[in-house]
């Protein structure tokens, strides 16, 4: 199977996990497939659904900090829908935490979005507008189907996994989001169990799937990358 191999890298990185919404904003260690979407959407500059390609990643970041931000409280907006409004109470100050020195290995099955890499019609970021990214490098990639090898961050559904849990961070997250034409607002789709694989530089996680499981030709031996099956 041919996939498109695309490097990013950035200074920093915030993915915010959607149902932590008190106290502390905490980071996930890796991306959802939504932010990914909303990643490749940017760069096409178009809204890029589930069935225009299977993604699959390796992420890693050398540490995770935390800073104070002032926000912007919103309420809905029950007389006008899709126009939000400010909250009555005003701004707010949040303790938000966010990813140091990230870098992600993305692969797609699609390989038209090679041009959208090469000239992104947006600015690509990694997570919010902020978190600027570079992209450092794009190919074309053969990968072959195994049955188990190593991974390093990536995000695999709980679904995917046999009777032996793989280690790391389980959190429920939508699997996509998707744009209501009619409220103007997004809707989380499948909202899933996921399991985030260890990020920190270096470091592999073991693990054995009957499908899904693929390694890059010229890679690294034992070394393989899970290719996310989108929920029907």
């Amino acid at each position: 199977m041919k996939a498109l191999q695309v490097v990013i890298r950035g200074f920093t990185a915030s993915y915010r996990i959607p149902f932590a919404i008190a106290g502390v904003q905490v980071c996930s260690p890796v991306p959802s497939y939504g932010n990914l979407l909303g990643l490749i959407s940017c760069c096409a500059g178009r809204r890029i659904s589930t069935n225009e390609t299977r993604i699959g990643f390796e992420f890693s970041s050398s540490s995770k900090s935390s800073d104070l931000e002032r926000i912007v409280r919103w309420d809905y907006n029950i007389k006008k829908l899709g126009m939000p409004r400010l909250n009555d109470k005003g701004p707010g100050v949040r303790q938000r935490e966010y990813l140091i020195d990230p870098l992600l290995v993305l692969y797609l099955s699609n390989l038209e979005f090679e041009d959208a890499f090469l000239h992104p019609k947006g600015i690509p970021t990694l997570g919010r507008s902020q978190d600027l990214a570079c992209i450092e490098l794009e190919r074309e990639v053969e990968l072959i189907p195994v049955k188990k090898g190593t991974v390093g961050g990536t995000l695999i559904p709980l679904r995917a996994c046999p009777e032996d849990i793989i280690p790391g961070l389980m959190f429920r997250v939508p699997e996509c989001m998707q744009y209501n034409e009619t409220t103007l607002l997004r809707e989380a789709l499948n909202n899933e169990v996921f399991i985030a694989t260890a990020a920190a530089p270096g470091v592999r996680t073991e693990i054995e799937l009957s499908s899904n499981l693929f390694a890059v030709s010229d890679g690294n031996q034992g070394e393989c990358i899970y290719i996310h099956e989108w929920k029907e």
